[in-house]
C-alpha cells in the first residue's frame, strides 16, 4: 500500500478534533474530554465508474458440456412433472431443434459417476 495517494485532514475547533484517513475511510472525532468516535465511511456506488475487485477472480466459464448436461436434467423434470407435455413442444420452448433435443436427454441416459465427472469439469479458460 503506497501512501502518497492518502490524504490526512485534520480540523480543529474549540471543543472538538476532526480528522479524516482517505485510506480507511475513517472519520475520527475526539472531543476535549478525550473521548474518541470513529466513523468508517461506506465506499459509494455510482453507475459507470468500475470498482477494483477484491473477491477472487473469475478464472473462466462453466464447459458447454456441463450446462448442456444440467440443461438436459432440467429438460426431463420439465417432461417428468408434467409442465410439457412432449418432445416437441419442449423443443419450442427450449428454442432448440428435435434432434438437438434428443441428444441432450441422451446425456441423461449416462451412468451417475459419468454424469458428476461432466457436471464438475474445470472452467473453460479459451476457446469456445
Amino acid at each position: 500500500m503506497t501512501f502518497a495517494a492518502l490524504t490526512f485532514n485534520t480540523a480543529y475547533t474549540g471543543r472538538l478534533r476532526v480528522s479524516y484517513h482517505s485510506g480507511t475511510r475513517c472519520v475520527s472525532v475526539e472531543l476535549r474530554d478525550g473521548s474518541q468516535f470513529d466513523c468508517f465511511l461506506p465506499v459509494p456506488v455510482r453507475p459507470g465508474v468500475r470498482r477494483r475487485e477484491t473477491g477472487p477472480k473469475n478464472k473462466g466459464r462453466t464447459p458447454r458440456l456441463s450446462r448442456l448436461l444440467a440443461l438436459a436434467h432440467r429438460f426431463e423434470a420439465l417432461l417428468a412433472n408434467g409442465t410439457v407435455q412432449t418432445g416437441r413442444e419442449l423443443a419450442e420452448l427450449g428454442q432448440v431443434s428435435r434432434p438437438r433435443l434428443s441428444d441432450m436427454i441422451k446425456l441423461v441416459q449416462l451412468a451417475p459417476d459419468i454424469q458428476e465427472q461432466l457436471l464438475f469439469l474445470p472452467q473453460t479458460v479459451r476457446g469456445r
